[in-house]
């Protein structure tokens, strides 16, 4: 079969599964991973790689010679400067790494074996994916669970390589992505025919309805507060602030506002923005770089990566704290789990980092994390 005919028919037949994906609690597989699920994950994972240990590949009862992916090596000095360092840009890495102390690159010398242990689990879970999505049918929409992946790495990964957290296929993260952001799922009928799909929202008891308006509430103030993206200011909002933040706009100014259909309310604040908007245009470009905002990370790699966290916590929330998980208690924190596998740790592309480097007024930053 022609791989674009292929790619179209999988894509139409995990469409229609995804209408299942709504039903919570979701099919994770983590913290708990089913019997059945551990069994089958054991059995891909000896396929491809013929050992449990990490480091090491059995080429003889593997059924791979070739993976899609490098296997990871343990990195030394600028190699291993050049990975943690994925919040500069590329091509100042070279630069960056001739100009460091003597010292500073000798720390280099060694990565950690955490760190390397690490890589290796995630680099054989992108493999097991990569496998049971091209050749294997029960798991080919939700492979995850087999992967050995955690969650936050997938979602992390997921949301580094699309442009918008609308911009996804069908596989079961593509389908929970999306709907961390999706306002569509606020109402309890939805929320019931997601979940149930039989009868009608309408026979329900008091009380079983009370659970789906109880969900859907949660659902609400969930998706209401990912709105809430971390901003810096702008000049002209700096500008706004210091000079027209509490302004009273006169009759005269009011009145050159367009009537239309605006409140008096309305017009006044339209009279504010006005009056700022052409102060503004009348300042020149040195009175205007004062009211620049002196940190400049919303320019930053590091900045993108701020925000990229943020959107990962979004749908790690959404789907432990909104939608639960299938074996999971109530009492499961993700983010104390984070803490207590990897500290500090920074999850980059596909690898851990126990450095932040990044520059900041235009000096190069190395911390340190526990």
């Amino acid at each position: 079969m022609d791989s674009v005919v292929c790619r179209i028919m999988l894509k139409r037949i995990s469409s229609q599964k995804c209408k299942l994906w709504n039903k919570t609690p979701f099919d994770l597989g983590y913290p708990i991973l089913s019997s059945e699920l551990q069994e089958e994950k054991h059995r891909i994972h000896k396929l491809l790689f013929g050992s449990q240990d990490l480091e090491y590949v059995d080429t003889n009862s593997s059924i791979y010679r070739e993976f899609v992916h490098h296997q990871p090596t343990k990195l030394s000095g600028f190699d291993l400067f050049s990975q943690q360092a994925q919040l500069l840009a590329k091509q100042k890495h070279k630069r960056l790494w001739k100009n460091l102390s003597d010292d500073t690159k000798q720390s280099f010398d060694t990565m950690k074996n955490d760190i390397y242990l690490h890589s290796l689990r995630i680099w054989r879970g992108y493999e097991v994916v990569e496998y049971i999505k091209r050749y294997e049918n029960k798991h080919r929409f939700n492979p995850y669970p087999l992967s050995g992946l955690y969650p936050w790495e997938i979602i992390k990964d997921k949301l580094r390589a699309k442009k918008s957290p609308h911009e996804f296929e069908r596989d079961y993260y593509d389908n929970l992505i999306p709907e961390s952001f999706n306002r569509r799922f606020m109402r309890p009928e939805t929320l019931f025919r997601a979940q149930d799909g039989h009868g009608s929202f309408r026979e329900l008891s008091v009380e079983e309805k009370e659970q789906f308006v109880s969900l859907a509430d949660r659902r609400n103030k969930f998706i209401m507060s990912t709105s809430r993206l971390p901003k810096y200011s702008s000049g002209y909002s700096n500008f706004y602030k210091q000079n027209y933040s509490d302004y009273l706009p006169s009759p005269e100014e009011i009145r050159q506002v367009p009537d239309g259909k605006l409140s008096v309310h309305q017009r006044k604040n339209a009279a504010v923005s006005i009056a700022a908007a052409n102060h503004w245009k009348g300042l020149s470009d040195h009175e205007k770089v004062q009211y620049s905002p002196q940190d400049k990370r919303i320019y930053s790699h590091k900045y993108k990566h701020e925000i990229l966290d943020w959107k990962t916590s979004m749908v790690m929330d959404y789907i432990y704290s909104v939608g639960r998980v299938r074996h999971a208690s109530l009492s499961y924190n993700w983010r104390n789990d984070i803490k207590g596998k990897f500290g500090d740790w920074h999850y980059l592309e596909r690898a851990y980092t126990d450095r932040l480097i990044y520059i900041e007024n235009g000096n190069l930053h190395i911390d340190r994390l526990s």
